[in-house]
């Protein structure tokens, strides 16, 4: 017996990919019924009564930041992000590509997908055929370490005169707050690493975030100060329009930047190179579910420059996957797991005795 078609939602801020990526999925066992730009999508979703959302964001044009978070914190149907490969928006998609987001979208409403038949298909029945090299698959469920870790000085586990010695930034965009929150959860008091929070986020965020991780985690979740001291068993959420620099003597010291590198505040390439390249061997990233690349050029040249230990999300937990696929396909991530495995293995990293 056949299944009944999954009912797609389509939003993007980018009329042109919606046409294109509607008429593909007609081809597939897939209904769209809905399909309109980040302004006003929530409001027309319920009535639509999708079983998923298909997100697509062209980081070109621009689009409601507030919104697309919005949709993503309240959606009660699985959201999945389709990736932009091309900077080229009315670029033509392949019947494979599209049968594999076809695959991805069936299995997130647990439904059989449908069977890829190329020999059916003929050249004229290709939407807007054009060669296209399938995605290499850079994510696994199983833990992966690509080199030998840095040896752990046992006396880094405790900072002179109180001062944190090991730090480790945690990047995160779309997604991130979640995956945060299941990472900080799992990690004792007392732990000996300052983190350092570079998280995308909307105007007025920051202390609402602050106040969300602080009630999860046993470590102490504060906002970035002018002139405090990294401390470890602190998380230190970056402020979305001031640069976080940190002095020799471990100061935190916020000043206004002339102009963020990327589209997104606070950026993360900026705090990776302001941070990890003053830290270098002790400093360490962990890249969770975000859209773009932000901060993956600094985390390439911190790994080339000082062998710096980067670790990711992995993709089937993430609600976007781009970022940390796009460092994986780099060859630069040691590890990938998902935020409760890269807890417990920052844990056994300082082996650290619960």
């Amino acid at each position: 017996m056949e299944l009944e078609r999954i009912k797609v939602a389509l939003c993007s801020n980018s009329d042109k990919k919606r046409a294109l990526l509607k008429a593909a999925l007609d081809t597939q066992q897939v209904q769209v019924v809905m399909s309109a730009s980040l302004n006003g999508f929530l409001e027309q979703l319920e009535q639509h009564q999708p079983n998923v959302v298909l997100l697509n964001i062209n980081e070109n044009i621009d689009y409601d930041e507030k919104a697309l978070y919005q949709l993503i914190d309240t959606c009660k149907c699985p959201v999945l992000y389709e990736d932009e490969d091309s900077p080229i928006e009315d670029e033509p998609i392949s019947i494979q590509k599209i049968h594999k987001l076809a695959v991805k979208l069936q299995k997130l409403v647990q439904r059989e997908p449908p069977e890829l038949d190329i020999s059916k298909t003929s050249a004229s029945q290709k939407i807007n055929i054009s060669p296209i090299e399938d995605a290499k698959n850079v994510s696994s469920n199983k833990v992966t370490l690509h080199f030998d870790p840095i040896p752990v000085i046992p006396d880094y586990t405790k900072a002179i005169d109180d001062r944190a010695i090991n730090i480790w930034i945690l990047a995160a965009s779309v997604g991130g707050p979640d995956a945060v929150k299941k990472f900080l959860a799992k990690l004792p008091k007392d732990f000996p690493v300052a983190f350092i929070l570079a998280q995308h986020l909307g105007e007025n965020c920051i202390g609402v975030l602050a106040n969300q991780l602080h009630r999860v985690t046993p470590l102490k979740v504060l906002e970035a100060q002018q002139g405090h001291f990294l401390r470890h068993s602190e998380v230190i959420v970056s402020p979305m329009d001031k640069r976080l620099l940190v002095g020799m003597d471990g100061r935190i010291n916020l000043i206004k930047p002339d102009i963020w590198k990327g589209h997104y505040h606070p950026s993360i390439e900026c705090i990776i190179n302001d941070v990890c390249m003053r830290y270098k061997h002790q400093a360490g990233i962990i890249i969770f579910s975000g859209m773009g690349q932000d901060g993956v050029d600094a985390s390439e040249r911190f790994y080339r420059n000082y062998r710096g230990v980067i670790w990711a999300q992995n993709a089937e937990t993430c609600v976007v996957s781009s970022m940390p696929d796009v460092a994986r396909s780099r060859n630069i991530v040691a590890l990938t797991a998902t935020p409760e495995e890269l807890a417990h293995k920052l844990i056994e990293r300082y082996d650290y005795a619960l």
